[in-house]
Formats: C-alpha cells, structure tokens, sequence
C-alpha cells in the first residue's frame, strides 16, 4: 500500500492530499474524475507499474478516528495485484523476498539524523533544479531494465563461500597447510565450523578469490564476515530467482565510492558520522551519490560540480522537497561479484561435489580427533 505514487502529470512523488490538491487546482478536474485522472497519471513509486486508484483513509465507526491513511493501490484489468513480484508493495502468494530489494530508502519517516541530513541534501537538490524527482524516477528504471534483464540462477553451495573465505583469512597455524592441534580446543573461542573450513580450505584449493582481484578489487571483500554473511543470504534467498551480472556496474559502483568519499570529506556533519569504512554502507548516501552521476551521464566532475551548489546553498524553504523512496543499486554488490565469480569457477571446472556431505564428514572426523561431543 504506496502512501505515496509518481505522478507523470506533476513530475514528483505525491500523497493522495497532495496529489488531489494539485489534480483541484488544474484544468484537469473540469474533464475528468479524480479517480480517472489517477488512473492514467500515477506509476508505483518503487516499480513503475500504471493502473492506479485511491483507497480512502480508514474511519472507526465508533469513535470517528482515522484507523488507516489514505494511500494508493495497483491492480490491472483482472483485478490482480499489477506490482511486479519483487516489489516491496506486493501481496501475491509469489511474492519475491529478496536481498536485492534492500537497497531503498525513505527519505521521509527515517530517525536516523545521516538519512536525514542527506534528505535535505536532497531537498536542496530539487528546489534548485540540479536534478528532480523525475531523474529519481529514470533511475530507478534504469535498475529495474537491468533487474529484468537478468539471465543468472545461482546454483552453489554456501559451503564454498566459506572456503573461499578460509583460502584467503586462516589462523596462523594453518596457513600454509592444515596442521591438528588438540589444545586449540581446550581454549575459549575455539570454532570447529571454522577449523572444517580450514582444513577443507586446503583440500579443495579452487576458490581463492585473491587470484582474481586484479579483475575486481572487490573479490578481496570476501575477508569481511559481513560480506560472507551476506552472500550465503543472497543464495538462499535469491538463489530461484533471475539475477542480472553486476559486474557490469563495476566502473559505475566505482565511480558511486569516489563521489560519496568526497561529499563526505567535505561536508562537516557526515564527517562527524561517517567512519571511511561506513559510509560506503550507507544505502542513503550511496543512493544519493549515484543519483548524482546518473543525471551527469556519470561523469564525476560534472557530478561534483553539482554537489558544489548545493553546498553553497546549504538551507532549503520545503524540507519535505525530497519525499522520495531513494534508490541505492549498489547494495551488496561485493557479495553479488563473489557469488558470480564462485559460480563462474564452480561451472568452469564442472565440481558437482556435494559439499553438505564434505562439511559434515569432516566436521564428524575433527570433533572425534579434538574430543568434543557433538
């Protein structure tokens, strides 16, 4: 349930008030229903389908409250849901949780004072016409084209994630070969999942993803448990769905990083709350940076400049000028390369072994010889 929908009529994402306020004071009204009007005019702000209506806010019968606000639905001409299924606004029996989707962001009802100091950022932007909600929009279809164009099903066990891992971040003791040592278990933090992986590490030696950096740094992100974490998330709960390659973006991701490192050295307050390693995590700010580049062809010069103005300006007359669902299309992409470059040497070298098997085997195998009950 949109509270809010692009109108293609304003250029802007609207609530129903706002949108009806605006639909009463043009000519529009003088031929056509509101309802008509809203019909043809409203996409849905986070996929961009058409065929929309307006549910009226919820009244209780008793007590004359308003129990739930007027908002925007999407349905086509069966009278099915028409969002697509990835859509964080559909309700279908299908419906796609995905990893993917985790890259949007509400620029209107965040309390965290980074999302909205960049909020404001964004508000200069549009009172200021460096760029608009309709250039949110675009890009946002842009994301969508690829998400659409996608070919790749991941078929790889989590499991070699964390090889990977274990072939590049090993204790010391194993670095150069699997070596037992039986008071390691008697000491407090000692992992037996991350011993198996160790040892496996060095009897299946194929995914060493350091070898491959030169063709994309950010394969060596694969040391950063968060990154692993978010990788095996991605193949469980990706893995039946059609992704696209996000090598692609590389040089576009890259030049995402840079813009953002800057707006942030340069500007006081996200200095103060941005560590260098976070602000690269920071879906507002990433979605904010891109932003920048995709309405400046992705020239970074040309997107500093406008980053420049607005710093000028620094206040803006309409803080709710930016009430947009952003959009960060860069999310999780060093764990998106890592599971396509694990498929890629997965499928190269035509390892159909099973790996639960492995793991368990050898899990087996090192508690009896470290002596822990299972």
């Amino acid at each position: 349930m949109p509270i809010t929908a692009y109108s293609n009529t304003y250029k802007r994402e609207l609530d129903v008030t706002q949108l009806e306020s605006l639909f009463n004071e043009s000519p529009h009204s003088l031929d056509v229903s509101f309802q008509n009007f809203v019909k043809n005019d409203v996409e849905c702000p986070a996929c961009n389908v058409t065929g929309g209506y307006i549910v009226s806010e919820g009244i209780c019968a008793k007590t004359g409250r308003t129990v739930s606000q007027a908002h925007f639905a999407f349905r086509n001409s069966q009278g099915v849901d028409a969002h697509l299924p990835f859509c964080e606004f559909y309700n279908g029996e299908d419906k796609q949780k995905l990893v993917a989707n985790e890259g949007t962001v509400d620029f209107r009802n965040s309390k965290s004072s980074i999302t909205r100091q960049i909020g404001v950022i964004v508000s200069i932007g549009i009172e200021n016409n460096i760029f608009s909600q309709g250039d949110m929009r675009d890009m946002r279809q842009w994301f969508l084209d690829l998400r659409k164009s996608g070919q790749e099903l991941f078929d790889i066990s989590p499991h070699i994630v964390n090889l990977a891992r274990s072939s590049y971040v090993k204790s010391k003791r194993n670095s150069e070969k699997f070596v037992l040592d039986v008071t390691e278990a008697s000491k407090e933090g000692f992992d037996i999942d991350k011993e198996v992986y160790e040892s496996l590490s060095h009897q299946y030696p194929h995914y060493k993803l350091i070898e491959y950096y030169k063709e994309n740094p950010f394969y060596l992100e694969i040391s950063q448990k968060a990154v692993v974490k978010k990788a095996i998330s991605i193949i469980i709960n990706d893995s039946s769905t059609l992704n696209f390659d996000r090598s692609v973006i590389l040089d576009k991701y890259q030049l995402t990083r840079k813009l953002a490192f800057k707006m942030v050295k340069n500007d006081g307050f996200l200095s103060q709350k941005l560590s260098p390693s976070a602000l690269f995590k920071s879906n507002p700010l990433m979605a904010l940076s891109s932003l920048l580049l995709f309405v400046s062809n992705w020239d970074i010069e040309e997107a500093w400049k406008k980053v420049e103005i607005i710093y000028k300006i620094q206040s803006v007359k309409d803080g709710n000028a930016g009430n947009f669902i952003g959009l960060n299309p860069f999310v999780n992409y060093s764990a998106w390369v890592i599971i396509k470059k694990l498929m890629f040497i997965k499928d190269t070298l035509e390892d159909t072994l099973d790996y639960d098997y492995i793991f368990n085997e050898e899990k087996s195998r090192l508690m009896k010889l470290y002596d822990l009950k299972g």
